[in-house]
């Protein structure tokens, strides 16, 4: 199986997108997290099957699920997610 990384950033950012998602819905909160972590499987499968954005950082590469955008570098055996952010956000200041 390969394996999975998340920053505390990152991890954040998920907690973060839970909790604005559950003030209308917790359902639909749980099933969008349900939905990136699905993502973040096949990413680390699929080490490069996502567009890669040089300008933000070397290596990293990024995967939109629904409204977000899932910022990751591959590594040995998987990815390190570095950061899950809405895409409207800028990335650059972010990252």
């Amino acid at each position: 199986m390969a394996r999975i990384e998340k920053t505390s950033l990152a991890e954040s950012d998920a907690i973060d997108i839970w909790l604005y998602i559950s003030q209308d819905d917790s359902v639909a909160a749980s099933r969008m997290l349900h939905k990136i972590e699905g993502r973040l499987q096949s990413l680390a499968n699929m080490l490069l099957s996502a567009e890669a954005v040089p300008y933000i950082a070397p290596h990293v590469r990024r995967s939109s699920v629904g409204s977000y955008v899932i910022y990751y570098q591959p590594i040995e055996e998987g990815i390190q997610v570095i950061r899950i952010l809405h895409g409207a956000r800028e990335p650059r200041d972010l990252l």
